[in-house]
């Protein structure tokens, strides 16, 4: 949580560099927002998400068995999945 904060006050800071802040002393809210979720690059670095396919793929171990969708509701393709565990991650658990 604390490393979003950051990415967030780094946008912060970044906002309060541009013209419009500079003369207004404000931002528009409605473009705040739009900066935070509406490009994706923004949103992606507060998140932390890793910028390449490796970095992610390096936290899981892709399981052998795979999947195949064929009516993918966020995917005009026809697709095939494969499965996976986190690294680390201990998905049993114990019943007391």
């Amino acid at each position: 949580m604390e490393s979003v904060q950051q990415n967030l006050l780094k946008l912060v800071a970044k906002i309060k560099n541009t013209p419009e802040y500079q003369n207004n002393n404000a931002v528009d809210l409605g473009r705040f927002v739009t900066l935070l979720i509406g490009a994706s690059e923004h949103y992606y670095e507060i998140i932390g998400t890793p910028n390449t396919l490796a970095e992610i793929l390096n936290q899981y171990t892709l399981l052998p068995q795979k999947g195949y969708v064929n009516n993918s509701s966020v995917s005009l393709e026809h697709r095939i999945i494969q499965f996976s565990e986190q690294n680390g991650f201990n998905h049993e658990k114990e019943l007391t």
